[in-house]
C-alpha cells in the first residue's frame, strides 16, 4: 500500500469514527429528549387530572346549592299554600268546608 493510500485510509477511518461519535451523541440527545417529553406529558396529565377534579368539585358544589335552593323554594311554596288554605278555611262567613253529595 502506498503512503497516500494509508493517509486516505487513516483520514477515512477518523471520519467514520467521528460520525460514529456524533451518532452516539445524537442517540443520547434523543434519549434525553424523549425522557423529557415523557416526563412533561406525565406532568401535564397530572395537572389536567387535578384541574378536572377541581372542576367536578365546583360542579358538585353548584348542584348541591341548586338542590338546596330548590328545596327551600318547595318549602316556601308549601308554607304559602298551607297559610293560604288556613286563611281561606277560617275566612269570615265560612263555617264548614263544602261537602259533595
Amino acid at each position: 500500500m502506498s503512503n497516500e493510500s494509508e493517509t486516505r485510509l487513516s483520514a477515512f477511518s477518523k471520519d467514520i469514527q467521528r460520525i460514529a461519535e456524533d451518532v452516539e451523541h445524537l442517540a443520547d440527545d434523543i434519549g434525553h429528549d424523549s425522557r423529557l417529553v415523557r416526563d412533561e406529558m406525565v406532568g401535564a396529565e397530572i395537572l389536567a387530572t387535578k384541574e378536572i377534579t377541581e372542576k367536578i368539585g365546583i360542579l358538585w358544589e353548584v348542584a348541591e346549592r341548586l338542590s338546596d335552593i330548590g328545596s327551600e323554594q318547595a318549602r316556601l311554596l308549601w308554607d304559602d299554600y298551607v297559610t293560604t288554605y288556613k286563611e281561606f278555611s277560617n275566612a269570615p262567613g265560612r263555617t264548614t268546608t263544602p261537602m259533595r253529595s
